[in-house]
């Protein structure tokens, strides 16, 4: 009886995880905050470039994380800044 129990409830707690809604996703929240309430995405692209300009270098990074069946959201710097609902 305690297996069945313990399966439902993992069951359980992997169908609320995977439930989320990307609309719940905001600009400014961080990757952390997005996979606390996503889940890891399914698919990653990540970018680092770097400019220098009068001597003074910027570094900045670019990420999609794509949610298959629910969309994409686009990082920079680890912030969201463009969510896209499928």
């Amino acid at each position: 009886m305690k297996k069945l129990i313990f399966l439902f409830l993992v069951t359980l707690s992997m169908l609320t995880s995977c439930g989320a809604d990307i609309s719940e996703v905001k600009n400014d929240m961080s990757q952390d905050e997005v996979t606390e309430l996503m889940g890891k995405p399914n698919k990653k692209n990540e970018q680092k470039s770097s400019q220098t300009i009068n001597g003074e270098t910027t570094e900045t990074s670019t990420a999609t994380w794509t949610y298959e069946g629910a969309g994409t959201i686009e990082f920079v710097d680890g912030k969201v800044v463009e969510v896209a609902k499928n």
